[in-house]
Order: structure tokens, then C-alpha cells, then sequence
């Protein structure tokens, strides 16, 4: 497992200063598959591979970037017997 200054280093801060100049000109589609182009000015990321956290996939929207990490580590709760129920407010 990378560490977080190894995951989002020099190499992590070049590659998303190469991407930039195109996602904020609205010419990039989100990594993840949903089809959906990343607006000028909405919040990105540059998504890492889930087999292998060495590897990009490409920018992200920043929320399906971090909803997928949410999933998986909601996943792994529910492996191990915890199920989330949301409050009834």
C-alpha cells in the first residue's frame, strides 16, 4: 500500500498540471465511465486504478472519484456484519 505522500507526490502534482489546460477547457470525459464531461470550474481528480493504485485512469469528477472510495470502504464494512442505516429523522 502507497503511502499518501507517495500517492500524491511530484509525479501525482505533474500529471494533473498536464491535464489541467483540457479539463478546464470542458474537452475531458469523466475516467470513471459515466460518460459525463468534466465542466469548466467543477472540482476533479486525477482517479487512481482500484486493482492498482500506482496507475491512473484520468480526471474524475471529484465526487465520483470519492464516492467510489466511500463505496468500497462501505463494502468492506458490510463483509464484516456492519450494515448503515440512515437516521430517521
Amino acid at each position: 500500500m502507497l503511502t499518501t505522500a507517495e500517492r500524491y507526490g511530484y509525479e501525482h502534482r505533474k500529471l494533473r498540471a498536464q491535464w489541467r489546460p483540457r479539463v478546464e477547457a470542458g474537452q475531458v470525459a469523466c475516467a470513471c465511465g459515466c460518460g459525463w464531461r468534466i465542466e469548466p470550474g467543477q472540482p476533479w481528480d486525477l482517479g487512481h486504478d482500484p486493482a492498482d493504485s500506482r496507475r491512473y485512469l484520468g480526471p474524475m469528477l471529484a465526487a465520483h472519484n470519492r464516492n467510489t472510495a466511500l463505496e468500497r470502504k462501505l463494502a468492506g464494512r458490510r463483509r464484516r456484519g456492519f450494515h448503515y442505516r440512515s437516521p430517521a429523522w
